[in-house]
């Protein structure tokens, strides 16, 4: 799975993370 994958399974526009913040995994 790609990070790009992720962010946009996730909506993320940056590579930054919250704290506890809970990512789809696609």
């Amino acid at each position: 799975t790609s990070v790009n994958a992720i962010k946009s399974a996730n909506g993320l526009s940056s590579d930054t993370i919250r704290i506890g913040q809970t990512l789809t995994i696609p």
